[in-house]
């Protein structure tokens, strides 16, 4: 699931109903971001909840060997694509 700090309200309701225990955030964006009160309180917020926060810098969108490279290594349950123009391209990943 995509997030952003400003998500933190649903997050928090969301956690009422899911746990979020043993998951794990990605933060994306410019290290100096996470010096900012509200991407810090995020943070803290999710670590809070038992999200370990994995700091993954990246400059732009990733091709599909890198793709291919990250479903390999982290063997997700589930993939949902989010902000793609070709969806079906994670059709193969089906079980």
């Amino acid at each position: 699931m995509c997030v952003r700090s400003s998500m933190k309200n649903y997050l928090s309701k969301l956690n009422e109903l899911v746990s979020f225990e043993n998951g794990v955030l990605f933060y994306g964006m410019w290290k100096g971001y996470l010096e900012k009160p509200q991407t810090k309180e995020f943070i803290e917020f999710m670590e809070s909840k038992g999200v370990k926060t994995h700091i993954l810098h990246t400059s732009g969108h990733a091709d599909s060997m890198t793709i291919d490279k990250l479903i390999e290594d982290v063997k997700p349950k589930r993939i949902i694509p989010v902000h793609t123009e070709n969806a079906e391209w994670f059709d193969r990943y089906k079980v």
